[in-house]
């Protein structure tokens, strides 16, 4: 049996909604960024920076760990709340039926990511997804887990992990480390400078299913 990890932002949930979300927490922050440098930051997180030194300011804290705790509660809620208002335009078009094709085939699937579990979680609750997927492997409040850390539990977790389909060179990374096959998601957030890293790109949803029908365990 095949067991696919996914990643989730910029994989299976359009990169705009994680855009969309730290929009509000900079309005929240009275942050004032262009969105194209927005954008560019988001690729390498370096957006992170800039909302802990708006905590520091407003709160006085100086521990980063709690500023980090303080900046992804409020990505919490903003991300939480542009789920709820968009629903399944969250996803890109044609996700939720590549996966729930993937589901009827008998191929057991994860989420591992690096936004917090909490977040995701709820978000497959309110687009009736949780079913799809036996675990989500995500992070803590104060963002302790990198990819690979999460995605070798997965594999503790689930024995054999041999698909990892991410739109970041990390999510590659990762899938190298655990020895699992590796698909770029085009469509996401990153550039895949080191092409020797994915197995495959792909430049839509569908072409998961020819991927993992390519790809015999």
């Amino acid at each position: 049996m095949t067991h696919i990890a996914f990643d989730w932002d910029g994989t299976i949930a359009k990169k705009e909604a994680v855009e969309e979300a730290n929009i509000r927490r900079c309005k929240t922050l009275d942050i004032s960024i262009p969105l194209e440098k927005l954008r560019e930051m988001q690729k390498t997180h370096a957006h992170y920076e800039i909302n802990k030194e708006a905590i520091r300011k407003y709160t006085g804290v100086t521990d980063e760990r709690i500023q980090t705790i303080i900046m992804t509660n409020l990505f919490h809620l903003h991300y939480l709340g542009v789920v709820n208002e968009w629903k399944e335009r969250v996803l890109y078009p044609g996700m939720k039926e590549v996966l729930k094709e993937l589901k009827k085939a008998g191929t057991t699937m994860s989420i591992v990511t690096t936004l917090r579990t909490d977040i995701v979680e709820p978000t497959l609750e309110v687009l009736g997804m949780r079913n799809f997927f036996g675990a989500v492997y995500g992070n803590t409040p104060d963002l302790i887990y990198k990819k690979e850390d999460l995605l070798k539990k997965a594999l503790t977790d689930c024995g054999e992990v041999h698909m990892m389909i991410g739109d970041r060179e990390e999510d590659m990374k990762a899938g190298r480390a655990v020895k699992a096959k590796t698909a770029f998601a085009g469509w996401g957030h990153g550039e895949l400078t080191d092409k020797k890293l994915a197995d495959t790109i792909l430049k839509s949803p569908k072409d998961i299913l020819t991927f993992t029908k390519s790809s015999p365990t």
